[in-house]
């Protein structure tokens, strides 16, 4: 398997499993032979394994997902507010609605589901859900509330 090394600076490369694991291991950095290039562990913008480039380059751009729970999220200005939901002020303003950060980690941590991943676990139950995306995820969080959705003021 082969995994792609993305540099702070934009170049990339592709290393394979070994050359991976001694850059992850190494703690300043490390000279790769094969392409004849040092990477510097502390330059690392990200790495992930190649076959998931599409995923993980799609996420990046992603305006609108879906919530462990089932709610459809966009991205409103950088922060992601519940799609279709605009709620009136008291001048007759329509405002879009926040989401509660420590009842959606996924939110608080910008890794909301594309509408591929949910649909692939959508089956469980809700917090089986959370606790699966979580852990996909690599988030360590749990739900510490249960506010629900608040208006942005």
């Amino acid at each position: 398997m082969n995994y792609k090394i993305i540099i702070m600076s934009g170049e990339t490369y592709i290393v394979n499993k070994s050359e991976y694991l001694a850059i992850m291991k190494a703690e300043k950095g490390i000279f790769i032979p094969r392409i004849e290039v040092f990477i510097n562990k502390a330059s690392v913008s990200t790495a992930y394994p190649e076959n998931l480039s599409d995923e993980v380059e799609d996420r990046k751009d992603l305006n609108t997902g879906v919530l462990h729970d089932g709610t459809k999220v966009k991205r409103h200005f950088g922060q992601w507010v519940v799609a279709g939901a605009d709620v009136p002020d008291d001048r007759g303003n329509y405002m879009p609605v926040k989401l509660n950060l420590e009842y959606y980690p996924e939110v608080a941590k910008d890794c909301v589901m594309t509408e591929v991943e949910y649909e692939k676990i959508k089956s469980l139950p809700e917090s089986k859900r959370l606790e699966m995306f979580l852990q996909l995820s690599g988030i360590n969080n749990e739900r510490t509330s249960t506010k629900g959705l608040t208006r942005i003021v």
